[in-house]
């Protein structure tokens, strides 16, 4: 059957119910089932309203209380006559009519027969319901029937004739993920949902007349992976039309349900995978149960800047932004005179303070704790959003609250012994040599995500924009470069202090002040 599904309103532990329609997808099967015979009984599927006959619904419509399912040309019967079990000779279903008769073969006098149907693989005595699932485009369920749909009923005659009224027995979801935040680029897309729970959720059960038999279940699976094949955008609210993805599961009460969203930016070439848990969930049978998330991905400003400068590099410009490492995206406007070029604040001697966009950036002393003193963590499978694109990779930093040398709560005015190098008598001399990195790099770097990250903050590795306005996200040891507020002034060259890092260093450079970089708070608790 095709499964155009309509929403059931229904409720579970931190589940949230959609609303809306469907769309119709069905199409004609290509003639090649028997002809009809003589001395045939046809059973006829009928609406809830006994006196319409045969008008199974072609169309998925929300009803705002019930779930209505179109059949497919060529799903099949099976009848208990008297405790044989017989498959139907031959289907009729016309799409264009909405009409479906299954005839089989003889005559049938009994006042009434079970009826059951047990999914397109149609065997009499059971159902799969599938633990590998996939759909090919978003809102449209014409998998159900192969994944584990089923049904029983009760056909009474109607002179020559049996009609019926299925009642599924499998349960249903309908996934409708969405990214508030931020609307993604249209190359995001939502590849595979897995569901997982304590207890078995599929696998081969035996059918009878009453459903499904969970009980006695065979090969079971305690979770299902739905393959989404077609493109599934993520849009900024919840809207099933867009990327309604849909799922059968085994009915039951289920405990700590976890849905797993896998994400691809076919950009970026990022992937991410989100996910949410809920500590109980019953799913009853016949019913389908929409699930809504907002995915949990942080989401990061395009926040580059010259140094010190009253506006971003980007604030006004109307052109691309750069996406990917190498991208050009240079900014007419950023030249002098105007607020996106950067603070040329500048004394031979003594502190050089920003004002401005980087007035809030740590300090040359703070940094200096982030890089020696704060237990720097590689994370590269952490992912962010940025621009509308994903993004993975960054830097956890201990709070200067738990510093290895803190606890610092405000301001630092000076490092260990050493004096205030926010003085620029430290960096006027300042080589951009090997050397001279040596000093002021950590090159051992620990790797994954910190076990108490509470106590952390995260920098993502958004890279830099360079002096011609190319993104550059891979430079060793620049996969991540933010301002410090510490301006530097070597000879006649306007520079300020930058925290740079990647997988394997981190440390503290002198780099001229046109460069686009961006900036982030200082984290003291």
């Amino acid at each position: 059957m095709t499964r155009q599904l309509l929403f059931i309103a229904g409720t579970a532990v931190a589940v949230t119910l959609l609303a809306g329609c469907s769309q119709d997808n069905t199409t004609e099967a290509p003639d090649t089932q028997p002809k009809k015979k003589e001395n045939m009984t046809a059973f006829v599927n009928i609406n809830s309203t006994p006196t319409t006959k045969a008008p199974t619904r072609m169309t998925g419509k929300y009803t705002g209380s019930k779930i209505e399912f179109s059949w497919t040309p060529g799903d099949h019967l099976w009848i208990d006559a008297n405790g044989t079990l017989k498959k139907d000779y031959m289907s009729d279903i016309d799409a264009t009519k909405r009409n479906a008769w299954f005839y089989f073969d003889g005559s049938y006098t009994a006042p009434s027969y079970p009826v059951r149907f047990t999914g397109s693989d149609s065997k009499s005595d059971e159902v799969t319901i599938k633990a590998s699932q996939a759909q090919a485009a978003p809102n449209e369920a014409s998998h159900l029937g192969t994944d584990g749909d089923c049904g029983t009923a009760i056909a009474t005659r109607d002179g020559n004739e049996y009609n019926f009224i299925l009642d599924h027995k499998a349960s249903y979801i309908t996934f409708a993920p969405f990214y508030s935040k931020e609307q993604l680029a249209s190359n995001v897309t939502v590849t595979s949902i897995t569901v997982s729970a304590d207890e078995d959720i599929a696998g081969t059960y035996s059918f009878g007349n009453n459903g499904l038999q969970t009980a006695s279940v065979t090969n079971p699976s305690k979770s299902i992976t739905l393959t989404l094949t077609g493109s599934f955008p993520v849009p900024t609210a919840s809207d099933y039309t867009k990327n309604g993805a849909y799922m059968v599961i085994q009915p039951g009460t289920f405990h700590n349900l976890k849905v797993e969203y896998k994400l691809k930016d076919n950009k970026t070439g990022n992937d991410a995978t989100l996910s949410k848990t809920y500590a109980e969930v019953t799913f009853s049978p016949g019913k389908n149960k929409p699930i809504r998330f907002d995915l949990d991905i942080e989401r990061y400003e395009m926040d580059y800047a010259m140094w010190d400068a009253k506006k971003t590099y980007y604030d006004g410009y109307t052109g691309t932004l750069p996406v990917n490492d190498g991208d050009v995206a240079k900014n007419p406007n950023a030249v002098p005179g105007n607020e996106r070029y950067y603070n040329t604040i500048g004394k031979a001697n003594g502190s050089m303070d920003a004002t401005n966009l980087c007035a809030h950036s740590p300090n040359a002393n703070e940094a200096a704790y982030y890089v020696w003193a704060c237990d720097p963590h590689w994370d590269g499978e952490r992912a962010w959003v940025m621009n509308g694109h994903i993004y993975k990779g960054g830097m956890w930093f201990k709070k200067l609250k738990y510093s290895n040398a803190g606890p610092f709560t405000s301001t630092i005015t000076a490092y260990k012994h050493y004096g205030d190098y926010r003085l620029n008598t430290f960096w006027d001399h300042w080589m951009d040599t090997e050397a001279e990195k040596n000093v002021w790099t950590v090159r051992t770097v620990s790797q994954g995500n910190p076990n108490d990250t509470e106590k952390y903050f995260f920098l993502p590795a958004k890279g830099y924009i360079t002096d011609q306005g190319k993104l550059d996200m891979h430079y060793p040891g620049y996969a991540g470069a933010y301002w410090t507020s510490t301006g530097t002034l070597i000879g006649s060259s306007y520079q300020a202090l930058s925290l740079h890092f990647s997988k394997d260093e981190v440390g503290i450079d002198s780099d001229r002040r046109d460069w686009g970089y961006p900036t982030f708070k200082v984290v003291y608790e």
